[in-house]
């Protein structure tokens, strides 16, 4: 017993060690270096495009507003009133202003300004400084006297000592005077009703939507009274300045030689702003986070170090595991968003494999060997993925299981793409089918074709899930949200796009690789299948958006639908009961329990229904599903059954 607590202390001291001395040799210059520049290519490289923002504007001092002007230093006071009002006429949500206003200029024009600021109706803060930050006394005295403590907000950008790069947000900090003034994005974020830190948080830096595009718009001060007042409506403008190549600053960006590598300190201030304002967490870890990882990767060197084989194979295994450390930390930041540090847990790695493999004796590789030996008898080997252990999975063939289907499809999109342009169809449809998936992978989904603009997805392959129905249901319902969302969007309304019909059915078919041997793709092929591309189809007949089948419905018993009929596909003799899926404010709606007692009727042969139907259209005659039950039953229809005479 006592040998068994003597080898886990040593065990543990190892681990220790190793896990300090990762952290003591990435202090080294060329360490931490090599640990940043990981760090900022992880952030060039990996993040997701996100699209431009659309709370944030940027308003920038450039080479042309100044040539305006016979000086160039101060910036003309007057103008900057101008500008101000002019936001504040446009009824911007807030505004800051990354100019110091630290010295007089022209009288007149300095009093105006300071009575303009001071009487602005929306939110605004001005860059504040102070001996601190490298101003005069006589400058910071007449900062301090110009702008009131409430209008104050550190313009501080919070750089590494190594390569000089912008990496956290300024909190803000006490004066003398007991004022706290908070930083240029806290102050923002704090009046906005957004948390402001009051530690230094690392940046989240926003990826552009692509090279041609930034990450936040950005208009020249001297064009914003010639600008559409709607481009600042509602909007948060940070106004500063943007000099070629003065007032520059390093962000992770420069790792690959980006554009957005080296920027002005206002978009610098747009990249936090946004962060706040969108409740980003940090993309770094805290200090016991990075311990964490450290230590933990410090253990699994030492349990590398209990690998029997021989040098040669050790050090392949050393290198691998390396490898898929640093594969590990770009998978996280690309998949996660978040930077696990990586330097200091290969440090970990190798000073906890070594020192342990140091410590182990021959005598005890032996005994290894043994329990390994023994215990391979008992222990199941680790699964993994199905087309590495078997290449044969991509045979082309299928096999049978029961699955959930969804078809979307927009209507009158052969119109639109006639009518639009095919650059604005083609970035609308990308656009469109990239939420579109986004939503199917969320739930779990596979996304197996597009057809146009249709979106074909199906639950319960390649991976099993029990609840594939709900999933569907659930992936369905948001897509439908999606999809409306979409329509109302700036592109979608000006194209006129329309709605997306969805329908959702469940059914067994075949699923694998079908195709021939030189083309195949992974696929469901049935009956189940067709079934569900009809029910989406089944939106126009009924004048719905989105659709689903009782096979659908039986394994979501909560789900709020109304009955639409029992449909006879074309080519089926058999009818299957089709749903409209409804939010829950309309599923219990008086008119809606007024409709199922009307279809309850209809379905049993009730006379009375005639009379109800005829209410519902009077009450609501937007409604297709009643309109065209009345007018089936004024033909003499007796029932529910709804026979399609086309697909």
């Amino acid at each position: 017993m006592i040998r068994h607590f003597r080898f886990a202390f040593v065990l543990l001291a190892i681990g220790v060690v190793a896990a300090g001395l990762s952290l003591a040799l990435v202090r080294l210059p060329f360490l931490g270096l090599a640990d940043q520049w990981l760090a900022d290519f992880r952030i060039a490289a990996l993040s997701a495009p996100e699209p431009q923002n659309e709370d944030i504007v940027i308003v920038t001092v450039t080479e042309d507003t100044l040539a305006q002007f016979p000086y160039r230093s101060p910036l003309d006071r007057g103008f900057i009133r101008d500008v101000l009002l002019t936001l504040e006429e446009r009824g911007v949500r807030a505004i800051a202003m990354d100019i110091l206003i630290d010295q007089p200029t022209e009288a007149a024009k300095d009093a105006a300004l300071k009575a303009t600021i001071e009487g602005l109706t929306v939110p605004f803060y001005a860059a504040y400084a102070g001996t601190a930050e490298g101003l005069t006394e006589s400058q910071s005295k007449y900062l301090d006297a110009f702008l009131a403590p409430r209008l104050r907000a550190f313009a501080n950008l919070i750089k590494d000592a190594i390569s000089d790069t912008v990496r956290w947000i300024y909190p803000g900090r006490t004066l003398a005077q007991g004022v706290h003034v908070r930083g240029f994005a806290g102050a923002l974020a704090d009046r906005l009703g957004h948390p402001a830190p009051d530690t230094l948080v690392p940046v989240y830096w926003r990826a552009a939507p692509n090279d041609e595009k930034p990450a936040f718009r950005s208009f020249p001060a001297q064009a914003l009274k010639f600008l559409p007042p709607a481009w600042f409506k509602d909007k948060v403008v940070l106004i500063g300045a943007d000099l070629g190549i003065e007032d520059r600053h390093r962000t992770p960006f420069a790792a690959l030689g980006k554009p957005e590598g080296r920027v002005s300190g206002v978009i610098v201030h747009a990249h936090a702003v946004a962060q706040l304002l969108d409740n980003r967490r940090p993309i770094e870890l805290g200090p016991w986070g990075r311990i964490l990882v450290i230590a933990l990767v410090a253990a699994s060197g030492i349990a590398l170090a209990f690998v029997d084989v021989n040098l040669a194979a050790r050090l392949g295994v050393t290198i691998a595991s390396l490898a898929l450390l640093l594969v590990g930390a770009l998978a996280v930041y690309r998949y996660g968003q978040i930077l696990v540090p990586a330097i200091e847990p290969a440090l970990a790695l190798i000073a906890g494999l070594w020192m342990t493999d140091a410590y182990r004796g021959r005598s005890e590789r032996l005994q290894k060997r043994f329990i390994k030996d023994a215990f391979a008898k008992y222990l199941s080997p680790t699964l993994v993925d199905r087309l590495v252990e078997d290449p044969s999975a991509l045979a082309l063939g299928g096999e049978n299981r029961e699955m959930s289907y969804i078809f979307t499809d927009i209507a009158g999109f052969t119109t639109l793409s006639e009518n639009a342009g095919a650059e604005a169809v083609s970035t609308l449809l990308n656009q469109y089918l990239s939420g579109a998936c986004e939503i199917v992978f969320a739930h779990g989904g596979t996304v197996t074709d597009f057809i146009g603009d249709a979106v074909f997805a199906m639950f319960n392959a390649p991976l099993h899930q029990d609840d594939h129905a709900a999933r569907a249901l659930a992936c369905a319902s948001d897509l439908d949200a999606f999809c409306e969302s979409f329509r109302g969007e700036e592109m979608g309304r000006k194209l006129g796009l329309g709605i997306t019909r969805i329908g959702v059915h469940t059914g067994p078919a075949a699923v694998g690789n079908m195709g021939a041997d030189t083309h195949f793709k992974y696929s469901p092929i049935g009956d189940a299948v067709n079934t569900a591309a009809r029910i989406e189809g089944l939106n126009k007949h009924f004048g719905t958006r989105f659709c689903a089948s009782a096979a659908t419905l039986k394994h979501c018993p909560e789900a709020a639908a109304r009955p639409l009929g029992q449909v006879v596909m074309k080519g089926k003799t058999e009818p299957l009961e089709i749903f409209e899926i409804l939010d829950a404010e309309r599923d219990r709606s008086p008119y809606m329990e007024e409709y199922r007692r009307a279809y309850a009727m209809l379905d049993t042969g009730d006379e009375g229904a005639k009379a109800l139907f005829a209410k519902l259209r009077a009450e609501n005659p937007d409604d297709a599903t009643v309109a065209l039950h009345l007018a089936r039953i004024e033909d003499g229809a007796k029932d529910a059954l709804v026979i399609m005479e086309s697909k």
